[in-house]
């Protein structure tokens, strides 16, 4: 495991320490775990893990001047677009679900549900998910200006 500084965009102080895991199991093709520090002290962890069939898993649970947040991000990607997902965030007691499939996605949050459309993308943002910025490497090209 390393250690190193971690900017945050919200300039907090931070460290970070990421592992790979190798595992033994066929299916898993790369599982890594972020080991979270904020100010010195343990803060949580976030784990990721892609499968061969092009599913993963994302968690991250944070603990933060006593705020506790969970995000569990579950998907698909085919051909480097996310063409499922269910993203389940939980925070002081508040449970928001963002699901999509199919085209459509739904929205859930405290007992509200909202239903819209939904068209698969390559570029993928999360706040408690950061190996999703990977994906914008992907797609990005340096030499443009303005936006992409």
């Amino acid at each position: 495991m390393t250690e190193a500084s971690l900017a945050m965009p919200m300039k907090r102080p931070g460290s970070v320490s990421k592992s790979q895991t190798p595992t033994s199991s066929p299916a898993v093709t790369s599982a890594q775990t972020v080991k979270w520090k904020f100010g010195g002290n343990d803060a949580g962890t976030s784990s990721y893990e892609t499968h061969a069939d092009g599913t993963f898993v994302s968690s991250t649970e944070l603990n933060i001047v006593g705020m506790t947040l969970k995000s569990r991000l579950t998907g698909k990607l085919v051909d480097g677009a996310i063409t499922e997902f269910e993203l389940v965030n939980q925070q002081a007691g508040t449970e928001v679900t963002v699901s999509a499939k199919d085209g459509k996605a739904k929205i859930k949050a405290g007992g509200a549900t909202r239903e819209t459309t939904y068209k698969p993308s390559k570029v993928l943002f999360a706040n408690l998910h950061p190996i999703l910025t990977e994906t914008w490497s992907k797609v990005l090209d340096p030499t443009k200006d303005g936006a992409q």
